[in-house]
């Protein structure tokens, strides 16, 4: 009787939290440690967010704006580049930009 005892002991494996019968509960352990490290990448990915890089832009062409019965304005124009060098899935969008121009001690955006 001790044998048989024995014998079932040994088809288990016990961890701290955790019963597993080794005839047909691997298969389902060898699932969920898969599916947990691919859930860990995601979230890793997720919270990494999108890394959109700045190329500075070849030519700045600057221009005098005439505004009818109002001092005139100075205008930048220029070519900006960007890159989301993060994982495809985390695209980005970029929806404003701003230039700081500084002549002299005057700051202008």
């Amino acid at each position: 009787m001790s044998e048989s005892t024995d014998s079932s002991e040994t088809d288990v494996v016990k961890l701290k939290w955790l019963r597993i019968d080794r005839k047909t509960d691997v298969i389902g352990l060898t699932a969920f440690l898969l599916a947990l490290v691919g859930a860990i990448f995601q979230a890793r990915e997720w919270l990494q967010g999108p890394q959109v890089e700045f190329y500075s832009p070849d030519r700045i062409v600057l221009f005098s704006y005439d505004r009818p019965n109002r001092s005139p304005i100075v205008r930048i124009g220029a070519s900006m580049s960007y890159t989301n060098s993060a994982s495809t899935s985390y695209s980005a969008a970029l929806r404003s930009e701003e230039v700081t121009m500084k002549l002299g001690p005057v700051i202008s955006k």
